[in-house]
């Protein structure tokens, strides 16, 4: 059975989960255990062999729902899913080419999971207080401003530098 589990208030819900129920636990308090799209792979097994076939076109094979992915150009020769479930021949990628693959909603999303591309914006998160002097050594500053949905700040902490050993840490 599909599902979708949406989180929110004052009337407005945004989608928290999509997927199956998995199982139904009749305890008390009734609990259900949901799974993502994958729980489809899982019941679907493949049998196919290829003199040659790419990553890419392997991926699509495996799922013929909505994807995004970034993987890099490789072909397979030859490659062979022998009497797998879909679910398993995605796992056997990911293991053989390092590819974080994942599900969000209905979209196959696959990946490398680290790429030599560097970061051009730093993120400062800036504390004050207690949560300040308790800050581990990689923090630099502290302080924090929660912001709603409009752009207005709820509630604005000062900026404070945070020290340690008497030097500051930039």
């Amino acid at each position: 059975m599909r599902v979708k589990v949406e989180m929110g208030c004052d009337g407005q819900y945004f989608p928290e989960f999509e997927g199956y129920v998995a199982e139904v636990m009749p305890n008390v308090p009734f609990s259900l255990r949901l799974e993502d799209a994958a729980y489809q792979l899982k019941h679907e097994t493949v049998n196919k062999a290829w003199k040659s076939i790419s990553l890419k076109e392997v991926l699509r094979y495996l799922y013929d729902g909505p994807v995004s992915l970034s993987v890099p150009d490789v072909t397979l020769a030859p490659f062979r899913l022998d009497r797998v479930s879909k679910y398993k021949a995605l796992e056997k990628l990911k293991e053989e080419f390092g590819l974080t693959i994942y599900f969000r909603g209905a979209t196959l999303f696959a990946g490398l999971a680290y790429t030599d591309k560097q970061a051009k914006d730093v993120v400062l998160y800036r504390l004050t207080g207690d949560a300040a002097r308790q800050l581990p050594p990689n923090v630099v500053e502290a302080d924090l401003t929660y912001k709603r949905r409009d752009g207005g700040a709820c509630h604005q902490y000062p900026a404070q530098q945070h020290t340690s050993g008497g030097q500051s840490r930039r």
